[in-house]
């Protein structure tokens, strides 16, 4: 089979699962998924999880993406890791550290509702409620 027909194949594959996503949300069959033991999911969602972190880790760094399984590229970011752009990791740090901060202050305003948590600061409960909750990325 050639690379034509393989994306063929891909792309006919792709429509029919969205196809069948869509018959069955509007069948409202959503109470299938009960079946599936939470270990399942757990494992479903870390391995979604690990190859979303190796497939963005190259345009973390800055790097040229590589193309191919999992393991060769993070084979190929770690060795491309000299190369990194200090710019686009600079940026990267910034913005996670904005998102880990907004994370950490919602937390912190549902474990502690009236303001008593590391968050709440000298300015008083109320403000620091209010900060910790209002706290989104701009769009």
């Amino acid at each position: 089979m050639g690379t034509s027909q393989a994306v063929g194949y891909t792309a006919a594959l792709a429509l029919a699962i969205a196809a069948l996503y869509l018959i069955l949300g509007l069948l409202r069959m959503g109470w299938v998924s009960t079946f599936l033991s939470k270990a399942v999911m757990a494992g479903f969602i870390l391995g979604f999880s690990i190859g979303i972190i190796i497939d963005q880790s190259s345009k973390l760094f800055g790097l040229e993406a590589a193309s191919g399984s999992y393991a060769k590229g993070l084979w190929e970011t770690l060795g491309n890791l000299p190369d990194t752009s200090l710019t686009t990791l600079a940026v990267a740090a910034v913005r996670s550290s904005c998102s880990w901060s907004c994370s950490c202050r919602r937390w912190s305003a549902e474990r502690w509702p009236g303001g008593t948590g590391p968050w709440a600061g000298e300015d008083g409960p109320e403000r620091a409620t209010r900060r910790a909750t209002t706290c989104d990325s701009p769009r």
